[in-house]
């Protein structure tokens, strides 16, 4: 692969999820992440918590395409969702500046 390559590839990804919606969410989904083990390894519970819903919640309606999985499957799909998640937002929030910025280029504002 050549080194033009590389870069166009890395530039993609920058595009893609280095962005203030996608990462926004994914720190979202992460905070939701982190709250759930927390909740699950240190706060003693009578019964069963809730707290993992959030994740579910945060990653939805991707998520709901993993529920059918055990273990570290479902962990590892909810990862993809927010992924292709953080990705779409990520697109519809460079849609939105590249509109936006022609719309003010055409305007002379």
């Amino acid at each position: 692969m050549t080194d033009t390559g590389n870069r166009r590839r890395t530039a993609a990804w920058w595009r893609m999820w280095a962005n203030p919606a996608g990462l926004a969410y994914l720190a979202l989904v992460a905070a939701a992440a982190l709250f759930a083990a927390v909740d699950a390894v240190w706060v003693p519970h009578a019964d069963a918590s809730f707290a993992g819903v959030w994740v579910l919640f945060a990653t939805a309606p991707a998520s709901l395409l993993v529920l059918g999985l055990d273990g570290p499957w479902f962990v590892t799909g909810l990862a993809l969702a927010a992924l292709a998640q953080a990705a779409l937002l990520g697109g519809a929030y460079r849609w939105l500046v590249t509109t936006r910025h022609a719309r003010r280029t055409a305007d002379g504002t």
